[in-house]
């Protein structure tokens, strides 16, 4: 009975952790349209996602209680439910709308690893595990692969809102379409044991005092932190400061994702952290420190920094010609690059890539 729902799990799990990153990105990618009638700048979009990166956080530590009270599928149609929530309170247009936006969709989007990861758990054997749950954690750059491409369109034909609200309205019919498994999947019961008011704080106390898995939960922050900001202000830097439209940008984004998914699957059931521990390893395996990891993060650290060269010297060169042929002054090279190391977002990710190969 398990085998047979295994296929169910996968999708409703991959879906509808895809159409939550898709509900997440919608500001992100709309942000042009929307600064202006705020009185902002786009790249400020960065806050919104802090806030609903520090919500999801919160809502992911209550994730176990509420799987173990109302089931896997029941917790993934809230998520949706709340998410959808979030997007139409865009429709008041003011600044304490976006901000209660970001709370809602950060409580959607904190408990869909930790719900999924449950659920698959109960379908999935020690030798299929590793393939599954890599399979899953491609929802991430799926969902923001699609919500790349049909969002900025969306905006062009039908506004920011417009989009916000076709995105809202698919998280409700994943809502509804995923109910129809909540007897099949969350009928069977869950075998793990039950998760104290303290599982939480108990879990973080072992990741810390583990000699194992500190480091690799210092590095997971890392490239967490990363891969957020990336897709949380990519679009709006292309567009505001590099003068690309938003579908560009945006198409630009979508395939940084769809390439994220490629590799996700391409390297299925051979992922570094996953085999160390599957196989009995740790982090102080080969030679002390997991070679795989830090090339990782050393190839992160490369692109960013590229990207942030990249940035400063072609781009800014670019715009301050374009200021100079506006009558405005031609700023020096050091002057330049300067102004735009302190103001550019794209230079935060050199500083965090680089952490997370530290």
């Amino acid at each position: 009975m398990r085998v047979r729902s295994l296929p169910k799990a996968i999708t409703a799990t991959l879906g509808v952790q895809a159409i939550i990153v898709m509900a997440s990105l919608v500001v992100p990618l709309t942000a042009a349209g929307i600064a202006p009638g705020l009185g902002l700048d786009p790249h400020l979009v960065g806050y919104y996602a802090s806030l609903t990166f520090l919500a999801a956080a919160a809502a992911s530590l209550a994730t176990p209680q509420w799987v173990r009270r109302y089931g896997a599928i029941r917790v993934h149609q809230i998520m949706l439910l709340v998410a959808a929530a979030g997007l139409v309170v865009l429709l008041a247009e003011t600044l304490a709308g976006f901000i209660l936006s970001a709370l809602l969709l950060g409580l959607a989007y904190g408990p869909a690893n930790p719900a999924s990861s449950s659920m698959l758990s109960r379908y999935t054997s020690s030798g299929t595990r590793a393939r599954v749950f890599a399979m899953k954690q491609t929802a991430v750059p799926l969902g923001g692969a699609v919500a790349g491409f049909v969002v900025p369109f969306l905006m062009t034909r039908i506004g920011w809102l417009g989009a916000a609200l076709a995105v809202a309205a698919v998280c409700f019919l994943g809502a509804i379409l995923v109910g129809g498994w909540r007897h099949a999947l969350d009928g069977q019961g869950d075998d793990s044991p039950p998760v104290g008011r303290t599982g939480a704080v108990a879990a973080l106390r072992l990741i810390s005092a583990s000699a194992s898995l500190r480091p690799l939960g210092i590095m997971a922050v890392c490239f967490a932190a990363t891969q957020f900001n990336f897709t949380a202000v990519f679009a709006a830097v292309l567009v505001e400061r590099m003068r690309w439209s938003p579908i560009q940008a945006g198409s630009t984004l979508s395939i940084a994702m769809a390439v994220s998914a490629a590799s996700r699957l391409g390297g299925m059931g051979r992922g570094s952290c996953t085999a160390a521990l599957r196989a009995g390893g740790t982090w102080h395996d080969d030679g002390g420190r997991n070679p795989r990891l830090r090339l990782f993060g050393a190839r992160m650290a490369g692109s960013c920094r590229l990207c942030h060269r990249v940035f400063v010297r072609r781009v800014g060169l670019e715009l301050e010609r374009s200021r100079a042929l506006r009558g405005g002054p031609f700023r020096s090279d050091r002057s330049r690059r300067r102004s735009y190391r302190r103001h550019n977002v794209l230079h935060l990710y050199g500083c965090t890539y680089w952490t997370g190969l530290v």
